[in-house]
């Protein structure tokens, strides 16, 4: 699952780059306000997507399989990354910030 995350990063990455190229050309205007739109929410995707790949990659042990076990408390597991900034690993000595 860690991968899927990894690689729907990679995608929106790749959105995003795409459509600020689209926007940065200036012979397209009539198209700014939707690639402006579809560039706002791949960012917002992205976010949602490193604290779920962070917390797959480096959280506790117990956090992982939650995550994985339980599909409909992801968005809380995500939430809670965000609101710690951080995700602790199994020593609970070490942290990595998101």
């Amino acid at each position: 699952m860690r991968f899927e995350y990894r690689e729907e990063i990679h995608i929106l990455e790749r959105i995003q780059r795409e459509t600020r190229e689209r926007l940065n050309d200036q012979s397209n205007s009539d198209d700014d306000a939707e690639s402006a739109g579809v560039c706002s929410r791949s960012l917002w995707m992205i976010a949602g997507s490193i604290r779920a790949y962070y917390l797959l990659a480096f959280g506790t042990v117990g956090e992982r399989f939650d995550f994985v076990l339980h599909p409909d408390q992801r968005n809380a597991a995500i939430a809670n990354v965000l609101s710690q900034g951080s995700v602790r690993d199994d020593s609970a000595c070490s942290r990595r910030f998101v």
